[in-house]
């Protein structure tokens, strides 16, 4: 399943660099942005770059879906196009397109928090917005499933089959200082929820023990 929607991925992703590469060739995207006006200054058969910063955990996906991409030997109006990847931490690509140390063509960044920050920190600097509207709003290269795997009694204490329900429920066992016993009424084992979280600079993920 997951090899199946890394291809599918990867072909989104070729589709989407050719929409781009098409869409600069009539003109910037963004004005005065910095992710738009690719082709500014643009002298002879230059190669038409397209840079791409992105979190580190598309790596492998993103390296083939770009070699796949570069095998076509992709042109626009006879100049050649060149993908350049960039692996950046998800809140350094935020930080530094804000203080204009990044302008990529593109962001890829781990998840849409990031991709909101970006618009709230940019448009509180400039009083701008970053990204374009309707249509043309950015887009989600891939969706990845939030999933909730725990033993069947306390599954449905939590109202697993609700997933509104389920959802508060867990906010209320992560917030309360008294565990299971402020949900559910239990104690002893179930007294405490454990959340070991990875290391910040190696994982983005995150997982808690209920």
């Amino acid at each position: 399943m997951l090899r199946i929607a890394q291809s599918i991925a990867g072909l989104y992703l070729i589709v989407a660099l050719v929409v781009t590469v098409i869409t600069l060739a009539q003109g910037p995207l963004l004005g005065g942005a910095p992710l738009g006006g690719i082709l500014d200054g643009a002298v002879g058969r230059e190669p038409v770059t397209i840079s791409i910063a992105y979190g580190s955990e598309k790596d492998a996906w993103l390296k083939a879906a770009a070699a796949e991409f570069a095998a076509t030997n992709p042109r626009v109006q006879g100049r050649s196009i060149e993908v350049r990847l960039e692996p950046v931490g998800s809140r350094e690509i935020v930080t530094r397109i804000v203080q204009d140390d990044l302008r990529p063509t593109v962001v890829s960044p781990a998840s849409s928090v990031q991709i909101e920050l970006l618009r709230s920190e940019w448009q509180v600097r400039t009083n701008t917005d970053i990204y374009l509207s309707g249509a043309d709003a950015p887009q989600p290269l891939v969706l990845t499933p939030l999933v909730v795997v725990a033993w069947e009694e306390r599954a449905s204490m939590l109202g697993i089959n609700n997933p509104d329900q389920l959802w508060d429920e867990i906010h209320r066992l992560v917030v309360s200082d008294q565990g299971w016993a402020q949900v559910a009424g239990q104690s002893g084992a179930w007294a405490n929820l454990d959340r070991p979280t990875p290391p910040p600079r190696i994982a983005a993920s995150r997982h808690w023990w209920c």
